[in-house]
């Protein structure tokens, strides 16, 4: 069975990676900020014109940089949860691997599947409504492959500290400024016009109002109310833009931390380390095994040692045990897995 090229965040083949000059990071920091971010201001900040914006666009979409742009989406507002599953496989038969693999990217719950080369073989990252439903749909995919499956652990994830889709340190090396903007929500109510357009937006969040409007049976008037609608009651966080870190020249490594204890005082000082550091995109808090799940990308091995060394150093009256994972490949990355529904 073949995988098929799955371009995701991580995709260790050597000839993705791609040189880019100052104003081509420049415009990968904005499109990371804001995915439906107007070609006129792009260009204005970069100084170009728009025609160079859409020509390098377009040749950072080839390149295999720019993989989509999408709304980060908060799936809680309409009861989903999520979940990951770390899974250490038989590796005698391969055939029966790929189906496996193959079989996850296309589950209607999964949210992300990495591969990693490390103690587990992949991580499973899934949605679902609450335990007793998650406890289902992973019995019954380990029931499947049970054959194959020789040890796996889960996580469910508590909260997030922060996300983002590059490194603080490649911000500072295009000399632009990483800010997060915070907002009251509004309460809303989602319904399914609205998750039609929301798929639509997890095609290609730049898509034009119309463009989607002619695909869910709307007017390109209510599309737009609804896009502001979501956005406003922080179900649409924001839009941003995936981006192939391998072609980037990073490499992925997952770090799991088991603490102490988390007081008020710390989990303020876990906060701001985590926002700030060059290398940290993501932070969650988690429960299992394990109290935080970080993504840390590093360009080379010393920087990555240099991270453990400083989450070591800033942290050493609360961390009891770690271990890390370096991300091979991801298969899959979904905003809204196909499970997902409203009333």
């Amino acid at each position: 069975m073949m995988l098929g090229n799955r371009i995701g965040r991580i995709n260790e083949v050597s000839e993705l990676r791609v040189k880019l000059d100052a104003k081509d990071k420049k415009i990968l920091c904005m499109l990371a900020q804001d995915g439906r971010e107007h070609l006129s201001k792009i260009a204005k900040e970069v100084r170009l014109s728009k025609d160079s914006i859409r020509y390098r666009l377009r040749k950072l979409r080839q390149n295999g940089v720019i993989v989509k742009y999408y709304p980060t989406v908060d799936l809680t507002k309409v009861g989903y949860y999520t979940y990951h599953v770390l899974v250490l496989i038989d590796e005698k038969n391969k055939e029966r691997r790929d189906e496996f693999v193959e079989y996850l990217v296309n589950h209607p719950n999964t949210k992300t599947l990495m591969q990693y080369t490390s103690q587990w073989d992949l991580n499973w990252g899934l949605v679902a409504r609450n335990v007793r439903e998650f406890d289902r749909v992973v019995s019954e995919v380990m029931d499947l492959f049970k054959d194959i499956i020789k040890e796996k652990d889960n996580l469910e994830i508590v909260r997030g500290y922060h996300s983002t889709n590059l490194p603080n340190k490649f911000y500072k090396e295009a000399k632009k400024s990483f800010s997060v903007v915070g907002k009251k929500p509004k309460k809303i109510k989602i319904d399914k016009k609205d998750l039609k357009i929301l798929r639509e937006l997890c095609e290609n969040c730049r898509a034009s109002s119309y463009k989607i409007a002619s695909k869910v049976g709307l007017s390109p008037d209510s599309v737009i109310y609804r896009i502001k609608k979501m956005h406003d009651g922080n179900f649409i966080r924001n839009f941003t833009t995936v981006m192939n870190l391998t072609a980037l020249n990073y490499h992925w490594y997952s770090v799991c931390i088991d603490l102490k204890t988390l007081t008020k005082a710390d989990d303020s000082r876990l906060t701001e380390f985590v926002v700030n550091h060059p290398h940290i995109i993501r932070t969650v808090k988690v429960m299992g095994d394990w109290d935080l799940m970080l993504s840390v990308v590093t360009e080379n091995p010393q920087e990555f040692h240099n991270t453990i060394k400083e989450i070591k150093d800033e942290f050493v009256d609360l961390i009891i045990n770690y271990q890390t994972w370096f991300g091979y490949k991801e298969y899959a990355y979904y905003t809204v897995p196909k499970v997902v529904d409203v009333e």
